[in-house]
C-alpha cells in the first residue's frame, strides 16, 4: 500500500483519504452494511469465484441429494420422488451459495425455462 501510495497523484491521494474517511464515519454511525456506496464497489476489482462456487455447489447438492433420498427411504414415499428430492437439492445449493443471484446462476446453467442466460434484445 505504501509502494503505491508513492507513485499516486494528490487527487488519487484525496479520493483515497475521503472513502477512509466516509468509512470511519459510517463505522462510528453503525451502518455496517452500508461502508461504501453501491458506486464505490462497483469499481472494486475481485477476482471471479463463480467456478469455486460452482464446485462447492455441486458437492453440496450431491450431499443433500443423498439426504433428501435417505428421509423420503425412512419415509418409504421415495418411489418416483428422487427427481423432486434432487431438483430440491440443487435449488437450494444454489440458494446458499449464490443467495440473491441464485435464479440468475440456475438460469445461465439452463436449468430453468426461459432465457437460460441468453443476452436480452
Amino acid at each position: 500500500m505504501a509502494d503505491r501510495a508513492e507513485d499516486a497523484s494528490d487527487q488519487q491521494l484525496r479520493e483515497y483519504a475521503e472513502t477512509v474517511l466516509q468509512i470511519c464515519q459510517r463505522l462510528a454511525d453503525r451502518r455496517y452494511s452500508a461502508l461504501l456506496d453501491a458506486e464505490q464497489i462497483a469499481q472494486v476489482d475481485v477476482a471471479g469465484r463463480d467456478p469455486i462456487r460452482f464446485a462447492i455447489g455441486a458437492v453440496l447438492s450431491l450431499v443433500l441429494s443423498g439426504a433428501f433420498m435417505a428421509v423420503l427411504n425412512l419415509l418409504g414415499i421415495s418411489d418416483g420422488l428422487e427427481a423432486v428430492a434432487i431438483g430440491a437439492s440443487v435449488a437450494v445449493s444454489a440458494v446458499i451459495v449464490f443467495g440473491g443471484r441464485a435464479v440468475e446462476k440456475l438460469a445461465a446453467l439452463g436449468l430453468l425455462p426461459g432465457n437460460s442466460g441468453r443476452a436480452q434484445q
